[in-house]
């Protein structure tokens, strides 16, 4: 439950860079110091896929009976990294995110992380599959082995179609690492603060410090730190934590100027009462930097908007 807010905080630490008082705008970098656009076409775009598992993901793939989770699906992220969903016999999703090396055309190798590891095969399939590609996979998850074979690809499904939008897509679906984070409360609390990193514990101690009465039950879901974010033109986003942890969800347009986008998370259950299961993202784009704002209205003891700006660089 707590995980949605935390990560809904994280992805709307980015427009608060402009959408604050004019006050503001100076220490945001937002306004007159925004910069041309340099951030290019992120290394993986042209493979940039959700492949799905079982019958299109409803029915997740299990290696024998006796596990208790499956993958439901794979995503291959433009900025290098791919994503991994599990799902277990109760609906309850995991997202599991590590960088990836081609090791030759067509086959990655899955840089180790703590919790996942072993090598893809991007496959060109008929031409009848949606997308025209299929996939092999030979990776472990938390010590549980996965594979598929050449003669069994998976079926590869764009999540999202999304029209470029002038070559847009080129610079907003990236690999971006956060540098710092602004928290902005207004209304029964007020809190304007800069903080010099992604860790969220300190966006609950501010609030709190302002009288947010936040409990320590919360406190658990602030217990992290963000350490990148990317999203995919195949619709998927993901904040990944200083542990190697990630939450994992969706994304789509809500504009078609680049700067406004609808988020939603992959597992409902990871929702609380302080943000909404579909929320607002904004955008700022200046150089080679991006400002990502989620927007939250809490309601309880103490009613107010919340909004956390991460600002953050396109990695390559």
């Amino acid at each position: 439950m707590k995980k949605f807010f935390y990560l809904a905080l994280a992805v709307m630490s980015a427009m608060t860079f402009t959408a604050c008082g004019s006050d503001n705008d100076d220490n945001k970098g937002g306004g007159d110091n925004k910069q041309p656009v340099t951030i290019g076409k992120a290394q993986m775009a042209d493979i940039a896929a959700t492949y799905t598992f079982g019958n299109n993901g409803k029915t997740p793939f299990k290696p024998n009976a006796e596990l208790e989770k499956g993958i439901e699906s794979l995503a291959i992220l433009d900025g290098g990294q791919v994503a991994v969903t599990m799902v277990n016999d109760n609906n309850e999703k995991t997202v599991y995110v590590a960088d990836v090396t081609e090791v030759s055309k067509g086959k990655f190798k899955i840089n180790d992380s703590k919790y996942l590891k072993g090598d893809f095969e991007v496959l060109e399939v008929a031409a009848s599959r949606a997308g025209g590609f299929g996939i092999s996979m030979n990776i472990t998850i938390d010590g549980n082995a996965y594979i598929t074979t050449d003669g069994t690809p998976a079926e590869c499904i764009m999540k999202a179609v999304l029209a470029s939008q002038g070559g847009v897509l080129d610079y907003v679906c990236q690999k971006f690492l956060v540098n710092s984070m602004i928290i902005e409360c207004d209304g029964d609390i007020n809190v304007y603060k800069t903080i010099k990193s992604g860790n969220l514990l300190e966006v609950y101690n501010e609030a709190n410090d302002k009288g947010a009465n936040l409990t320590e039950k919360d406190k658990e879901g602030f217990n992290k730190t963000v350490k990148y974010v990317t999203l995919s033109r195949c619709g998927e986003i993901n904040i990944v934590y200083s542990d190697d942890k990630s939450d994992g969800g969706n994304w789509n347009w809500l504009n078609n100027q680049a700067d406004k986008l609808q988020f939603w998370l992959k597992d409902k259950g990871m929702g609380n009462k302080f943000i909404p299961e579909n929320t607002t993202i904004d955008l700022e784009f200046s150089g080679n930097t991006c400002a990502m704002t989620i927007h939250a209205d809490i309601k309880g003891n103490k009613n107010y908007k919340a909004a956390l700006t991460l600002i953050m660089t396109a990695v390559k």
